[in-house]
C-alpha cells in the first residue's frame, strides 16, 4: 500500500509539474520555470478574415488569407497572437456548434464557414513559430461585432429571451445584457463548457500554448453612462441589498445619502445625475461592485470547468478613460486576487480628428496609462512587479480619423519605454462584420411605416425634419431597443458596413497596408533584438510620486470638478508637465500599494477632488512632518483635513486666465475651478497669483511642506494644444523651483526641450546598457542634448570608458566617453513629432 502511494504521489507531482505554471517573477513572465522574452503580438481575428460576405467561400481561400495574417505577423517580429472566440459565430443556432468549419445547414454540400475552424487557425498560430496565445472567448467581446453591434452574444438567445437585458430608468430594455440575469448566465456557463471541451481543453495546461485566459471584454457599460442603463427589478433589489449590507440602519442611510427613504424596499437608484451627489457617489460603488462580482462568478465558471492558475492568467481588459457619468476602472475590485483577473491596458490616444491635433488627442495617456495599471496589477500579482500586458494598443481608427504614423510610433515606444510587457497591435487586420445590417433592418418597417404619414410623404429622405427622426427615435426605443442611432443607422452607409475598417496596418484579406511597415520597424528593429532585456527591464524614476484613489473615480462635491477628467485626462496632463521638466514620476495607488515604497519619495502630487480620504491625510501629516513635500491641486480638502489656516474663494469660470509666479512669469489656466486663498497663517506664504490675488501658497509642516494650488495648468499637456503651447519655458520654471526647493536633482532630462521629454529603462542585473525614450510634441524638428545624471552614469557604466550609442529605429551610431557625456549630455536631432529610443551599451576595455 505504501509503495502504491508513493507511485501515486509520484504521478500527481509529475502531472503538476507537467502543466503550465505562467507567473510573474521578479518582473518577468515565466512559464514552467522558463523566462520569457518581451511579448509582441498581433489580435488576428480568425472569424473576421472569413474570404468574404455570405456562405461558401472556399476553406482554401480562407486559410491562404489566415497563413498571410501570421506570416506578416511572424515578419514584424511578433511572438505572441490574441483572438476573441466569439459565441454567436460558433453557435449557431441554440445547442448547435461549429468549431471546425464544417457545418452545412444550408445542406448544399459545401460548409457554410470554413473560417469557423478555429482548431486549424490555432494549429496554424502554433506551425508558425508562435507559442505565446491569450484566448478571449466572452461571453462579450465588444470587438464591433454581431447583431447589435457590440457583442458577440448570439441573436437567438436575444429572441429567446427578451428580457434578458438591462432596462434604463423608463424601464425600455437596452442594448446590453444584464450581468446578473438567471438565463444570461446559465447559458454563459454552457458556452464555456462547450468552448472549453472543444477548443481550449488541450492547449490550456500540459505546455499548451494558451498562457491568458480574459474574463469578459471592458465591462464597463458598453461605454456608456451609468444612469442609462441598470434599473430593472432585480438590479434594483440588488442595490438595495448592497445598501442594507453597507449600512445595516436605513436611518443611516439616510442620514450619510441625505434622504428620507422609510423602509429599505422603498429605495429606488438615482436617476438624473448631479441632483444628490452623495446618492451618485452610492450608485457608482454599487456597479463597481455590480461587475466585481459578475467577474467573480466568470472566473469561478472557468475553474468549476478545470482552468485554474497559474496554468493561465486570467486577465480583464480595460482602457483607463469613461465617457460622462461612466466607470473608470476599479482596481481595488476588478484587481482581486484569486476572485476575478489581472488587470490589462487598452490604450487609444488618437481617436478624433482635429486641424490643430495632428499627433495625438491624448499626448500622455501611454505614459499614464501605463504607470495607473501597471502599479495597479501589483495587488494582483501580490508584490511589486513590472509587468503589465496590453491587448489592444491602437492599430488605427475610424474613417476620418487618420492616425499619423508619428502618433502610431510615439504610442508604441512611450507604452513600450514605460515598461508595458506584453504588447499586442489591435485591430492587427481588418476584416469581414457580422450581422451588421440586423439593426437597420428592424428600424426600415417602423421608418417606411411613419413615412406614410401626410406630414412626412412630401419630404426626401435626405431631407426629413426632425420631428420624424424624434418620432422614429421614440417608437425604435419602445419596441426595438433602447439606444440605438436610429439617424445614423439610416444615413451612413458605415453604420451598418459589411467590412469592418480601422485603418489597420493589414486590410480585410491579411495584405499589408502603409503603415504595416511602421509594426514591421518597430518589431525588428526595437523589440526583437532586445526582447530579452525589456522582458526584464524596469523604469528609471525620480523620488516624486503621483497620488491616485480609487474612492475619488465617484462624482465630486466640488462644482467644476469632473472625476472622470481628473483621474484619467488631467492626471496625464500632469504627468506631462512634470516630465517637461525632466521629472520620471511614478504612480502609487492609495489603499492598494503598500506605502512603505514611499520611503525614498521625496514629494506627492495630490489631485484633490474636495473629500480626501482621512486616513490619507494623516499618511501625508506624518509624511510633511518628516521632510516630505505634498503638492495639493485643485480642491483644499486636504488643507482643511490638516487645520491650516486660510479662507478660499471658489469660482467656476468657462474661459482660462492668466497666474504668475513670484518670477513674474505669466502662463495660462485651464477652466477649471478657481480658488483664491487669503488670511494665511505666519508659516504659509503666497506663490502663485492670479492678478494680486494668491492661487497657491505653501505652507510648513514640521519640516516638510504643502503646497496648495488651487488652479489647474497643466491638463492642457495632455490635450490637442500640447504641441502649441507658447508659455511652456514659464510654467516649468515654476515646477523648477519646486524641485530645487526640495533638492530634487532628475535622472534623465533634455537640456533645453521645448514640448520634448526623454524617459529610460535599466535591467538591474546587467550593467552597460541603458534604454532612454525620447519623443518631440512640435511639429518643428527639434535639436538638443540628453543628460543622465552622474548617479545613473556611474550605476550603469562604472566600468567603461566610452558607450556606443544607437538609435534604433534611425540606424544611427555614435559612440562617446562616459566623462563627456557626464559634462555635455548627448546630442541628438528629431523631426516634428518624432520619436526614438536610444541604447547606450558601454564598450569593453
Amino acid at each position: 500500500m505504501k509503495i502504491l502511494f508513493f507511485i501515486f504521489i509520484l504521478a500527481f507531482v509529475n502531472s503538476a509539474l507537467s502543466a503550465n505554471q505562467v507567473e510573474v517573477i521578479k518582473n518577468q513572465l515565466h512559464v514552467n520555470g522558463v523566462e520569457q522574452p518581451q511579448l509582441f503580438g498581433a489580435e488576428i481575428q480568425y472569424f473576421r478574415l472569413r474570404g468574404g460576405q455570405g456562405k461558401n467561400i472556399p476553406r482554401e481561400k480562407v486559410l491562404e488569407i489566415w497563413n498571410r495574417a501570421l506570416d506578416h505577423a511572424v515578419e514584424a517580429g511578433m511572438n505572441s497572437v490574441s483572438f476573441y472566440i466569439p459565441w454567436d459565430f460558433h453557435e449557431y443556432k441554440e445547442g448547435h456548434f461549429d468549431f471546425d468549419g464544417t457545418v452545412d445547414e444550408d445542406k448544399d454540400g459545401l460548409p457554410d464557414y470554413p473560417s469557423r475552424d478555429v482548431l486549424t487557425f490555432m494549429r496554424l498560430i502554433k506551425e508558425h513559430g508562435i507559442h505565446r496565445i491569450m484566448a478571449r472567448p466572452g461571453p462579450y467581446i465588444n470587438a464591433e461585432w454581431g447583431f447589435l453591434g457590440f457583442g458577440a452574444i448570439p441573436l437567438w438567445f436575444h429572441q429567446k429571451y427578451p428580457d434578458s437585458h438591462m432596462k434604463n430608468s423608463s424601464g425600455l430594455r437596452t442594448k446590453l445584457y444584464d450581468y446578473h440575469n438567471a438565463d444570461f448566465l446559465r447559458y454563459t456557463r454552457l458556452w464555456f463548457e462547450k468552448v472549453y471541451t472543444e477548443v481550449l481543453k488541450d492547449n490550456v495546461g500540459e505546455n499548451g500554448p494558451i498562457l491568458f485566459l480574459q474574463l469578459d471584454n471592458e465591462t464597463n457599460f458598453m461605454w456608456q453612462s451609468i444612469f442609462n442603463h441598470d434599473y430593472g427589478p432585480n438590479a434594483v433589489e440588488r442595490y438595495q441589498d448592497f445598501l442594507r449590507s453597507k449600512f445595516i440602519f436605513i436611518e443611516d442611510l439616510n442620514s450619510d445619502l441625505q434622504t428620507s427613504w422609510t423602509s429599505w424596499d422603498q429605495v429606488i437608484p438615482p436617476m438624473i445625475p448631479g441632483l444628490n451627489i452623495a446618492e451618485d457617489r452610492s450608485w457608482y460603488q454599487f456597479q463597481d461592485y455590480s461587475i466585481y462580482t459578475y467577474l467573480q462568478k466568470l472566473r469561478k465558471m472557468w475553474e468549476d470547468i478545470g482552468v485554474t492558475e497559474p496554468h493561465v492568467i486570467f486577465t480583464m481588459a480595460e482602457s483607463y478613460n469613461a465617457m460622462k457619468n461612466g466607470l473608470l476602472p476599479n482596481f481595488e475590485q476588478k484587481n482581486s486576487s484569486g476572485k476575478t483577473g489581472m488587470m490589462t491596458m487598452n490604450l487609444y490616444p488618437k481617436t478624433y480628428e482635429l486641424p490643430s491635433s495632428p499627433l495625438m488627442n491624448l499626448p500622455f495617456k501611454a505614459d499614464h496609462d501605463v504607470l495607473a495599471m501597471d502599479k495597479a496589477s501589483d495587488a494582483y500579482l501580490g508584490s511589486p512587479q513590472e509587468w503589465l500586458l496590453g491587448p489592444e494598443i491602437q492599430g488605427g481608427w475610424w474613417r476620418n480619423t487618420p492616425v499619423s504614423s508619428a502618433s502610431r510610433q510615439q504610442t508604441y515606444l512611450s507604452a513600450l519605454g514605460h515598461g508595458l510587457k506584453a504588447l499586442f497591435i489591435y485591430y492587427f487586420s481588418e476584416g469581414d462584420n457580422w450581422q451588421a445590417g440586423w439593426a437597420r433592418d428592424q428600424i426600415k418597417p417602423l421608418y417606411d411605416q411613419l413615412r406614410t404619414l401626410p406630414e412626412y410623404t412630401a419630404s426626401a429622405g435626405n431631407s426629413l425634419p426632425s420631428t420624424f427622426w424624434k418620432k422614429l427615435q421614440e417608437e425604435v426605443d419602445h419596441k426595438v431597443i433602447f439606444g440605438m442611432d436610429v439617424y445614423r443607422l439610416m444615413n451612413d452607409p458605415e453604420a451598418s458596413s459589411d467590412l469592418l475598417f480601422f485603418d489597420a496596418p493589414l486590410d480585410h484579406e491579411a495584405r499589408p497596408k502603409q503603415h504595416f511597415a511602421l509594426v514591421r520597424d518597430f518589431g525588428q528593429k526595437v523589440i526583437v533584438p532586445y526582447q530579452n532585456f525589456l522582458s526584464k527591464a524596469v523604469r528609471v524614476t525620480d523620488p516624486v510620486v503621483m497620488m491616485k484613489s480609487v474612492s475619488d473615480h465617484a462624482p465630486s462635491s466640488v462644482p467644476g470638478i469632473d472625476s472622470m477628467l481628473m483621474n484619467a485626462e488631467w492626471a496625464g496632463g500632469l504627468l506631462g508637465y512634470l516630465a517637461q521638466a525632466g521629472i520620471s514620476a511614478d504612480i502609487h495607488h492609495w489603499g492598494l500599494n503598500d506605502t512603505s515604497l514611499l520611503k525614498k519619495v521625496k514629494i506627492i502630487f495630490h489631485q484633490d477632488s474636495g473629500s480626501i480620504d482621512p486616513k490619507l491625510a494623516s499618511f501625508y501629516s506624518t509624511f510633511m512632518q518628516n521632510g516630505g513635500t505634498v503638492v495639493a491641486t485643485l480642491g483644499n480638502s486636504l488643507a482643511q483635513h490638516l487645520n491650516i489656516g486660510f479662507s478660499a474663494e471658489r469660482i467656476k469660470r468657462d474661459q482660462s486666465i492668466k497666474v504668475h509666479s513670484v518670477e513674474r512669469q505669466d502662463f495660462d489656466a485651464a477652466s477649471s475651478p478657481l480658488s483664491f486663498y487669503q488670511n494665511l497663517k505666519t508659516n504659509c506664504r503666497s506663490i502663485l497669483w492670479h492678478e494680486e490675488k494668491t492661487v497657491g501658497f505653501k505652507c510648513s509642516v514640521g519640516t516638510g511642506s504643502l503646497i496648495q494650488i488651487g488652479v489647474n495648468f497643466y491638463d492642457i499637456y495632455n490635450s490637442d494644444w500640447y504641441g502649441l503651447i507658447s508659455d511652456n519655458q514659464n510654467r516649468v520654471n515654476f515646477l523648477k523651483t519646486i524641485l530645487e526647493s526640495e533638492k530634487i536633482s532628475v535622472a534623465v532630462k533634455l537640456k533645453s526641450a521645448n514640448q520634448a521629454t526623454a524617459f529610460a529603462r535599466i535591467q538591474s542585473k546587467e550593467k552597460g546598457l541603458l534604454w532612454i525614450t525620447v519623443k518631440n510634441g512640435r511639429a518643428e524638428g527639434m535639436k538638443d542634448q540628453i543628460i543622465i545624471s552622474q548617479e545613473l552614469l556611474d550605476n550603469q557604466f562604472s566600468k567603461h570608458r566610452k558607450v556606443y550609442i544607437s538609435e534604433l529605429l534611425n540606424g544611427k551610431m555614435i559612440s562617446l566617453e562616459v566623462e563627456k557625456i557626464k559634462n555635455e549630455g548627448i546630442p541628438f536631432e528629431l523631426v516634428g513629432y518624432g520619436s526614438e529610443v536610444f541604447i547606450l551599451k558601454g564598450l569593453d576595455e
